[in-house]
């Protein structure tokens, strides 16, 4: 499939997303050294550097964009090994972290970040982007990494307009925005360069919670925009 133009279904309020936030899995390690916790001098302890490390990244001072607000490094999840510790002092220590994208941030910006802080120098730590593991149905095993940049265009793009342009002919006010999570058009508009808007009912904030919903005028509008895009684009 080679598509001329994308449009993402995605909660938007029936505005009209340009851009989007990305998206990529950060895997930290600490390495340390082992020993029996009755003798705990006689190694180093990897967690008691991640703590340092995370305490030093809470201080990072992300970018942010007009549209799409700040960058974001949440922690996910932390776990030492040996796990469970029985009676050793780790010698290793993990977290993962989740990083929002800008437009033009790279892997290099995301681990440079973490690994250039002044606060984890002298610390034996190794960042990565994570990878991805998944199995096609055919057996075959597709492996990537987790990262998936954010996108923009112009107000001014083609595809913008006649998007606008048929959303409006459709009955439609929407406003121009950008999502605040990852959508599949990390890979359509950030990686193959298709060019991508995200319009669809109900807001974002109404995805992946327990009472997720959908109002069915919003959804019958929605269905009109869709039209009138496509309209709109292909004439």
């Amino acid at each position: 499939v080679q598509p001329d133009f994308v449009v993402i279904g995605e909660a938007t309020g029936l505005n009209l997303a340009r851009g989007g936030r990305g998206r990529a899995e950060v895997h930290l390690e600490t390495i340390g050294k082992p020993s029996h916790s009755s003798s705990p001098q006689l190694g180093h302890n990897a967690v008691l550097d991640m703590m340092t490390v995370v305490a030093a990244i809470e201080d990072i001072a992300l970018p942010e964009h007009p549209l799409m607000g700040p960058a974001i490094l949440a922690l996910t999840d932390i776990i030492s090994e040996p796990y469970p510790g029985y009676s050793v002092i780790p010698s290793l220590c993990k977290t993962t972290y989740d990083r929002r994208l800008l437009p033009g941030e790279t892997k290099e910006d995301v681990l440079n970040g973490v690994l250039q802080l002044p606060g984890v120098q002298g610390i034996k730590l190794n960042a990565k982007i994570a990878q991805g593991e998944h199995t096609a149905y055919t057996g075959a095993t597709l492996r990537s990494e987790k990262f998936f940049p954010a996108w923009l265009y112009a107000q001014e793009h083609p595809f913008v307009q006649s998007a606008l342009s048929g959303l409006h002919a459709a009955g439609l006010t929407p406003q121009t925005r950008a999502y605040r999570f990852c959508t599949n058009a990390a890979y359509s508009a950030g990686v193959a360069g298709v060019p991508t808007v995200g319009f669809g009912p109900a807001e974002e904030g109404d995805a992946h919670v327990i009472n997720e919903r959908l109002k069915l005028d919003e959804l019958k509008a929605a269905a009109r925009g869709y039209k009138g895009i496509i309209e709109a684009t292909l004439g």
